[in-house]
């Protein structure tokens, strides 16, 4: 006998017997049977077919009961079987051993019925079926031949039936014992008592049973027949089970850390149960367990080590017999756990050296979708994932809850500029892009040189504490250390260092007048009229006019080639406009004579300011569309705006001493001030002079000569003037606002032997009137024919100062006092004043 063993060859066992209730057809039977089969090609597929061994009796006594036939056993060997496979499998087969029967006692029982004189053959067929009269019993005694006699007779008109019945009843047990001994004295258990004609019964079973079985059928009037049958019981055969252990379920799967996993077996020969063992026996390193060890049922927990067990139950009684199963292990256990990676990086994912994945493999997938494949490892690009964290998940292929987990961060840090220009006055904010990904960490925000930090998706800093130059400015994951991404930003720092405003000096039509502070003293403008932290020289312009400056500027670091640059006009009331943005070129950090021109005109009057700031700005820095931020301011700047270029005497030729004195202009442009024309100036020079000039009256101090030279150096260094020296001064100050016609006159008596008397008058710089005052001549302006006397005020009734006043009219009225020689003496002109 040999214990059922793995195999791969499936066997399926038909019903070894049919049976059927058969009377008098066909009736047959079975007997014992063993196959024994040996075959030499192994590619063979074999189907036995039953053996069929027909008892010596007699054809026309059937046995009643049963008719054996056998059906067949098949093989169903997948794949291609080898010859000791096939071997191994027909002895499989169920033996059929002789046994016999211990008959325990034995009846004959006899029945008879005989109705008469009923009105048809059937209800005397009725009455005969149901009669239940008394029988006859032969105790001790077994007949060969039983079986029953029957029909319907009519007997004068009436009718009658018979019907009698022989039957055999036979008590017995179908074995003493379950078991059955083979000559080594190893038991087998016994699956079924096969005896004789009569049935096949369970081992140990009590058995009554009376027969044959008497047909009811009605068969018609005046029809009989009879039957006659046999008993077998000498032919008694024990159907053996072939002695097997069998473990189920026969495979079986789960993880490390999983559910435990129960075994139940069944079979013969464990009338104790089995001992239960593992194979390899891990349990002291940490491998499956056998939680009980019970006799017919187990429990084994898996523990942590994933590989393939066997499962072995072993006989307790017979220890020859076993059986054994597959428990598969598994373990998917992921090296990495939590990992960061860069959005352009390549990621191996891994498992652990005791991951155990049996036959099968392990899935990779992902939530969000992105990283799969399949093995023991995984390699994936990360360029082209949504940065984010992904959960991994390495799946058993044969086990869907038998997994392990990790998570993947891709990160991502983009800075949404690369590459920032801006002044040393801007506040400059970095971003980082929408689709960057810090997981749960953060940005942290370097620079080199440094300055500039922070830290978060952006950061915002002033760059007025930082010096000018390019700094690279780094964003770094605070997770991982090599994702990160770099801009760079050029804090710009530019200048305006000097302003030419007469950039031109032998034109004025675009640009400032040549000037000079006065005759002694001019001004050095070859760097400009405004230097920042030194020159501020003022300024002359024309009325009227566009005009353009010319710039120097500075800009770091020097690698700097562009800037658009323009100025607002920071001054109120001041004469000159915005500066107009110019797109200015650097080279190696200077842009020297930029012209810029100002937007407007220059006044159009005469006028003189001192509040002229410009607030200078820059943008644009190399195209870059950069914002614009302050720059350095210029001024205060004092600009004289005059009607026209002086007139002669001054002279506008670049390096004259009679360049427009600054000291004049001071006076003319105070008392001319809002002038559009010469009239007015000359109205307002001749006023202003006598109210405003500081000087006193004084008829034996000159510094001018009539048709010639004006001393006005001196005569401005002085407190004291005369007549003379006034009327030079409405020529001189109004020529130098740009006055043509205006002259000097004088009236006298002609031989100066006869003065001729004034009337009252108040002489500039006298607080009290002149009444006796005798000239021998006197001096004035003369503009338009008319008389502008900055010398003094005439009729003390309603003083004035004469203003365009007719000179032989009002003015002869209200000075001469008809006595001496009144004798006005043709116009002249100062040619000449130092």
């Amino acid at each position: 006998m040999k214990s059922r063993s793995e195999s791969a060859v499936s066997i399926i066992f038909l019903p070894r017997l049919a049976r059927k209730k058969n009377y008098g057809k066909d009736l047959g039977f079975a007997g014992l049977f063993r196959v024994v089969m040996r075959v030499s090609r192994a590619k063979e597929v074999i189907i036995l077919a039953g053996l069929l061994l027909a008892m010596n009796v007699p054809a026309q006594t059937p046995y009643y009961y049963l008719n054996r036939s056998f059906s067949s056993v098949q093989f169903d060997l997948k794949g291609i079987p080898t010859e000791y496979l096939l071997n191994e499998e027909s002895d499989k087969l169920t033996d059929i051993i002789n046994g016999s029967i211990q008959v325990n006692s034995n009846a004959i029982e006899k029945q008879a019925a005989i109705p008469v004189c009923y009105g048809s053959a059937m209800s005397a067929w009725i009455a005969a079926v149901n009669y239940t009269g008394a029988t006859s019993n032969y105790s001790g005694k077994i007949f060969d031949n039983v079986g029953w006699v029957r029909g319907t007779k009519s007997v004068n008109g009436k009718w009658g039936a018979y019907l009698w019945v022989l039957q055999n009843q036979i008590a017995f047990r179908a074995s003493t014992s379950a078991w059955w001994s083979t000559t080594n004295g190893i038991p087998v258990a016994i699956s079924n008592v096969m005896v004789g004609s009569l049935g096949d019964y369970p081992p140990m079973s009590n058995v009554v049973d009376i027969g044959p079985v008497i047909p009811t059928n009605f068969l018609g009037p005046n029809q009989n027949d009879s039957g006659t049958y046999q008993v077998d019981i000498t032919n008694v055969y024990y159907e053996l089970i072939i002695p097997d252990i069998w473990i189920m379920p026969r495979e079986a799967m789960t993880f490390v850390g999983g559910s435990n996993v129960q075994y139940s077996v069944t079979g013969t020969n464990i009338p104790q149960g089995v001992n239960w063992s593992l194979i390899p026996d891990l349990s002291g390193s940490g491998g499956a367990e056998i939680l009980s060890n019970g006799a017919w049922r187990t429990e084994i927990m898996p523990e942590n080590v994933g590989t393939n067990y066997i499962v072995r139950a072993t006989s307790k009684v017979y220890t020859n017999f076993c059986d054994q199963v597959s428990l598969t292990v598994l373990n998917v256990d992921i090296v990495e756990t939590n990992i960061y990676v860069g959005a352009t990086n390549t990621v191996t994912l891994h498992l652990t050296a005791d991951s155990y994945l049996g036959n099968g493999t392990a899935d990779w997938s992902s939530q969000p979708s992105g990283i799969s494949g399949s093995g023991t490892a995984i390699t994936f690009s990360c360029s082209s994932l949504t940065p984010t964290t992904y959960v991994v998940r390495a799946q058993s292929s044969l086990l869907t809850n038998c997994y392990d987990t990790c998570t993947v961060t891709v990160m991502k840090v983009d800075i949404v500029e690369s590459n920032v220009y801006a002044g040393t006055t801007n506040s400059v904010t970095l971003h980082l892009t929408a689709d960057s990904y810090l997981g749960n960490g953060t940005a942290n925000w370097s620079s080199e040189p440094s300055g500039i930090s922070g830290s978060g998706t952006a950061i915002t800093f002033n760059c007025s504490g930082l010096a000018a130059t390019t700094y690279v400015v780094k964003a770094q994951s605070s997770l991982l250390e090599d994702c990160c991404d770099t801009c760079l930003v050029t804090v710009v720092k530019v200048e305006v260092t000097n302003i030419k405003f007469n950039w031109d000096t032998a034109s004025s039509s675009n640009d400032a007048i040549n000037i000079r502070q006065d005759y002694s003293t001019p001004y050095d403008i070859s760097a400009g009229e405004w230097v920042k932290s030194g020159a501020n020289i003022a300024v002359c312009y024309t009325a009227n006019c566009a005009v353009a400056i010319k710039t120097v500027l500075s800009v770091q670091p020097a690698s700097i080639t562009s800037a658009n640059v323009r100025a607002v006009s920071a001054g109120t009331g001041g004469s000159l406009g915005d500066v107009i943005e110019t797109n200015v070129i650097f080279i190696s950090g200077v842009a020297s004579d930029v012209l810029f021109q100002i937007s407007g005109t220059t006044p159009n009057c005469v006028k003189k300011t001192t509040v002229d700031i410009w607030q200078w700005k820059a943008a644009n820095v190399n195209g870059s569309g950069s914002s614009e931020w302050d720059l350095n301011s210029s001024g205060a700047h004092t600009v004289y705006t005059i009607l026209a270029e002086p007139v002669s005497p001054w002279d506008n030729t670049e390096g004259s001493q009679q360049n427009a004195w600054t000291k004049v202009l001071d006076y003319s442009c105070n008392w001319a001030a809002t002038a559009t024309d010469e009239t007015n100036v000359v109205a307002n020079i001749t006023t202003g002079a006598y109210s405003g000039f500081g000087k006193r009256y004084d008829g034996y101090q000159s510094h001018t000569i009539y048709n010639s030279m004006c001393h006005l150096s001196a005569m401005m260094s002085t407190n004291v003037v005369d007549c003379r020296d006034m009327s030079a001064v409405v020529e001189l100050f109004s020529r130098i606002l740009g006055g043509v016609t205006v002259q000097v006159r004088r009236v006298n008596d002609g031989l100066y032997d006869e003065p001729f008397h004034c009337k009252p008058m108040l002489p500039i710089g006298c607080s009290t009137w002149v009444t006796n005052g005798i000239w021998n001549f006197h001096q004035f302006g003369w503009h338009a024919n008319s008389v502008n006397d900055a010398c003094v005020k005439l009729k003390e009734s309603a003083p004035y100062v004469p203003v365009h006043d007719d000179l032989n009219g009002n003015y002869k009225t209200n000075l001469y006092d008809n006595i001496g020689t009144w004798n006005p003496l043709n116009p002249n002109t100062v040619t000449d004043f130092d």
